[in-house]
């Protein structure tokens, strides 16, 4: 193979990262090395990856050292850190001394494959999309970017708009009228689309010098530092101070990116619609759920939507101590042992927030505890029933499902309204000894149009 079409150097990489890089990057267009110093430092002098990746170096190779080498010879290549190595990890200064990101295994599993895949935008010819909100839209505005929609049924994505052509507010209605909340901009002209927007909010003086889609990814990456600070367990031996300015970060993110903005009906629901689209991963889910949790909070009047918000960051975190191999597969593929160590993982969660010394409402712990318990006595871990378990945490149950549904990670998404008909679809047929309980269901039936079809 010419050096010239490697796009990709795998160091040490494990079997599961080589998968996914496999999966990703163009046919024959990946190089793996050992960490050999020797080899890496006599590297091809016209071998130019667009991407390197660099997994588990042995303990006498420094990874900053690694770091700072390659990116003296390779100053364009974005150059990423994996390690399943939790007692020193620290985003924060891997960045810092030279890597363009780093991840924990398995838990950023999902943002190794998304920052993968736009990072080798410029050299495939394949398109990478990301999801922009509607509201980020004004009617009847030339776009200088194209716009495109998922089509679900068949996988496909189909041009919406056409650059230099008005997008008109009869469209636009169109896809309010089917709950799509966000579209699609090729990664190649995210550019354009940030320019227009920062454009748009000038024009209309609005107070927020920030656009949704922006806002998102700011809220995406504040919970993927929060959680990083969580899973870091070199920082163990926990002070109360530590604690306390995990809460802080974690009460931040609520009260900036979630239920801001006050709690009207229309308003709630309007943010319901424009999570749609998103892209899977760990950080995505938690600001999902933190946000679906909280909505519903308002929407029914039960419990306080700053708790449900944070219990549904903080829901997933026992996750952690589950080897990779499990969370791959179904739950019904699972052996029974397998089965028994991903179950622990509501009490795991609550397990990591009480050794970092988080004082948090019991109320956010307790709903975090139960949110897999089901109304008939089926869920997990403790097998509660009817009223044992509290209504937080039924609404956190409900987000969590909700949330799978309308960002498709069981294969086929589907708009909010189908979402929340099949929920209840299941439950119909036995509702008086369903998953969750019937009083919270038929609220939720009635303040979202469940009745219309999906798109």
């Amino acid at each position: 193979m010419d050096n010239g079409a490697v796009s990709t150097l795998l160091l040490g990489g494990s079997e599961a990262v080589r998968t996914l890089v496999n999966g990703i990057v163009p046919a024959g267009s990946m190089r793996e090395y050992p960490f050999d110093l020797n080899i890496l430092v006599e590297l091809p002098a016209d071998l130019q990856p667009a991407c390197i990746i660099c997994e588990n170096p042995p303990a006498d190779i420094s990874s900053i050292e690694l770091a700072q080498m390659f990116r003296a010879n390779y100053p364009n290549a974005v150059i990423y850190f994996v390690t399943e190595d939790r007692k020193e990890f620290d985003r924060k200064t891997f960045k810092k001394n030279g890597f363009t990101d780093a991840f924990l295994m398995p838990v950023d599993r999902g943002e190794l494959s998304i920052s993968l895949r736009r990072a080798l935008v410029r050299i495939t010819e394949s398109r990478t999309f990301r999801a922009v909100k509607l509201i980020d839209l004004s009617e009847d505005t030339v776009l200088d970017f194209q716009t495109y929609v998922h089509l679900p049924l068949n996988n496909k994505h189909i041009c919406f708009s056409n650059a230099g052509r008005p997008m008109t507010a009869e469209r636009l209605n169109r896809l309010r009228k089917k709950e799509v909340g966000s579209m699609l901009v090729d990664e190649a002209e995210m550019s354009k689309f940030y320019n227009y927007t920062a454009t748009r909010l000038r024009q209309i003086g609005a107070s927020e010098q920030i656009s949704a889609t922006e806002k998102r990814e700011k809220m995406e990456s504040a919970v993927r530092d929060l959680m990083g600070g969580l899973f870091n367990e070199a920082s163990k031996g926990n002070s109360l101070e530590k604690g306390r300015g995990l809460v802080t970060d974690c009460q931040q993110i609520v009260r900036s990116y979630i239920v801001e903005g006050g709690g009207g009906k229309n308003d709630w629901y309007d943010k319901i619609l424009a999570l749609g689209s998103q892209e899977e991963g760990t950080y995505g889910h938690l600001s999902n759920v933190a946000t679906f949790a909280s909505l519903f909070s308002m929407g029914l009047g039960i419990g306080d939507p700053e708790h449900l918000a944070m219990a549904g960051l903080l829901h997933d975190v026992g996750l952690i101590q589950v080897p990779e191999e499990i969370q791959l597969k179904e739950l019904n593929q699972m052996t029974p042992e397998e089965l028994a160590a991903f179950q622990r993982h509501p009490r795991a969660s609550v397990d990591v927030i009480k050794n970092w010394r988080m004082n948090i409402p019991e109320i956010v712990t307790k709903a975090i505890m139960q949110h897999h318990e089901r109304f008939d006595g089926s869920g997990y871990p403790e097998k509660l029933s009817g009223g044992e378990i509290c209504p937080e945490a039924q609404i956190l149950g409900i987000a969590d499902e909700f949330d799978e549904l309308v960002t498709g990670k069981g294969g086929v998404k589907m708009t909010p309204s189908a979402a929340m008909r099949c929920i209840i679809s299941q439950d119909k047929e036995k509702i008086s000894y369903g998953r969750f309980d019937p009083s919270i269901l038929l609220a939720l039936g009635k303040i979202i149009p469940c009745e219309s079809e999906a798109a």
